[in-house]
């Protein structure tokens, strides 16, 4: 097993290269054939896989996403290098097909023990294991994620005051150990950083690192409407920090979710339409969500569709899933 990711096959390493400028392209269907020019030359190569699965999360294919994952990391060893990275990838789009116990699973077995020790791993073992919570599948349902595997290190490593995502996933992991001490010490030493990072002043970057804090401390302590206004106000600076969209992914679940529980629409309905707009093959909790705001506003006819195409993707989701209850609720004949 390595901590790190390896390189590839010079002759491999240039055609991920090229499939990812495809799938940042958006040209999908070109970096199928790259890919699979990939595989036909080593099927097990993990950069392959890598390329694979983010082609499908881009495309929003994530049941092929799913099934080609799991034969690849069942064939292959997870634990192996860049494989960890894979893995939360897999586990991610199972969580977003509502397959809410395998993606723990995956979670708990490969991607949590290994993110301390893997860099590239870490925040997006944490995201995920707080959309986990955010999604309901965690404390909320009786279940208790292994949150404490993946505490932040001590001391606090001074390079990572430059980086506001891999700040706010310490945060976060800390919020979810109710450790008020070890948040208040990593705010303490943002105040005390003089650079400036992404081109903001260290004080607005400041800001946004609080006011993320305050939103998740409220989220965790059921106080939605509360949750809803600090990470409202720290979106907009979150939006300039990030050359990808997505990467603050988990703080907008997290703000629709604190909307939706204390019945405030400031931002959800308009950041649902733009993802579900932007995308070819929407994401269906995006299309659950937005259906559902619309549901609840008087508008169930211009929902209908959407849920209605969130179920299909659900098919396969879990029996117990509160998200697939409400939707079945929302979706019954009148």
């Amino acid at each position: 097993m390595t901590t790190e990711c390896d390189v590839p096959a010079p002759d491999i390493e240039v055609l991920v290269n090229e499939a990812f400028s495809l799938i940042r392209g958006r040209r999908f269907g070109e970096a199928r054939d790259v890919v699979g020019r990939i595989e036909e030359l080593d099927g097990a190569d993990p950069f392959g896989a890598h390329a694979r699965i983010h082609l499908h999360i881009d495309e929003g294919s994530f049941e092929e996403g799913v099934e080609r994952g799991i034969a690849y990391l069942t064939a292959n060893d997870p634990f192996d290098g860049i494989n960890i990275h894979n893995t939360m990838h897999l586990a991610s789009l199972l969580m977003e097909l509502g397959r809410a116990d395998a993606s723990i699973a995956w979670q708990e077995r490969v991607m949590v023990p290994s993110a301390p020790r893997q860099p590239m791993s870490y925040p997006g073992a944490v995201n995920l294991l707080w959309q986990t919570e955010v999604f309901g599948y965690g404390r909320s349902s009786g279940r208790t994620l292994p949150w404490r595997t993946l505490a932040p290190a001590v001391p606090i490593d001074q390079s990572l005051l430059t980086d506001v995502s891999e700040m706010i996933v310490r945060i976060m992991a800390l919020v979810a150990l109710s450790e008020e001490a070890g948040v208040d010490a990593w705010l303490a030493a943002l105040a005390d950083a003089d650079a400036s990072a992404q081109g903001l002043p260290s004080g607005e970057r400041a800001h946004a690192v609080r006011s993320v804090s305050a939103g998740l401390w409220a989220w965790w302590r059921g106080e939605a409407r509360v949750a809803a206004r600090h990470l409202g106000e720290a979106l907009p600076v979150l939006s300039r920090l990030t050359e990808y969209p997505g990467q603050f992914g988990v703080i907008e679940d997290t703000l629709i979710e604190a909307e939706w529980h204390s019945g405030t629409r400031v931002h959800s309905e308009r950041m649902l339409r733009d993802r579900v707009r932007s995308s070819a093959l929407p994401r269906p909790r995006d299309q659950f969500w937005l259906g559902r705001i619309l549901a609840s506003t008087g508008r169930p006819t211009d929902g209908s569709d959407l849920l209605a195409s969130a179920r299909l993707r659900w098919v396969g989701a879990d029996d117990h899933s509160p998200e697939l209850r409400m939707l079945e609720s929302l979706t019954a004949p009148g």
